[in-house]
């Protein structure tokens, strides 16, 4: 499950009594400030766990002291992993609480597209043009079109009485006024029949 975005950015979860963890009673307080920051900053950057030395001091560190020494207590306590190779730390099961960026960004392009073709449906447009809006500036939808030919909206007949090619009257789209006509005679219908009971 990759991590969840809010109106404020992304985070990442963290079990409600973490702090019953014995590797983060290990790292005391001065590891546990910089632990919990870590699990912010992987989540919000899809690093896969991984944090470089320079981040460490620059970000994660603001304002804290003794940083080499909370590192220190969180790889002794086993919560991080020193990589020399990468001049950094990695997260322990970082992978096996949280998607990698991989499966992250694998999911947000399914999302996307998923997206894409919902918002396409109906339109008669193809799924990478971006769809307008469909309501005129009064704010009154505007009647959906098949191609070249109108989509009606009523099972009226227009007033020359044409039949389509199935048969059956072709309808023609209501005007605005007709809409708003026809909605308030069915609120004042509603009405009386509250009225009533």
């Amino acid at each position: 499950m990759p991590p969840i975005s809010r109106a404020g950015g992304r985070f990442a979860p963290l079990a409600a009594h973490y702090y019953m963890d014995e590797r983060i009673d290990a790292a005391t307080e001065l590891g546990e400030l910089l632990f919990i920051r870590g699990l912010a900053f992987c989540a919000g950057t899809l690093s896969d766990g991984f944090i470089g030395d320079s981040q460490v001091q620059r970000v994660l560190g603001m304002g804290l002291s003794d940083i080499d020494k909370r590192c220190q207590l969180l790889v002794e306590a086993g919560l991080w992993e020193r990589d020399e190779d990468r001049r950094g730390y990695v997260v322990r099961n970082w992978l096996k609480w949280n998607s990698s960026r991989e499966e992250i960004e694998h999911f947000r392009a399914r999302d996307a597209s998923r997206k894409r073709v919902a918002r396409s449906v109906g339109t008669g447009k193809s799924a990478d043009v971006p769809t307008e809006s469909t309501r005129t500036p009064s704010g009154i939808r505007a009647p959906k079109q098949d191609k070249a030919k109108q989509i009606n909206t009523t099972s009226e007949p227009t007033p020359s009485g044409s039949v389509g090619s199935d048969g059956a009257p072709e309808a023609r789209a209501l005007e605005p006024e007709e809409v708003r006509a026809r909605a308030g005679a069915i609120r004042e219908t509603l009405r009386s029949k509250r009225g009533r009971s």
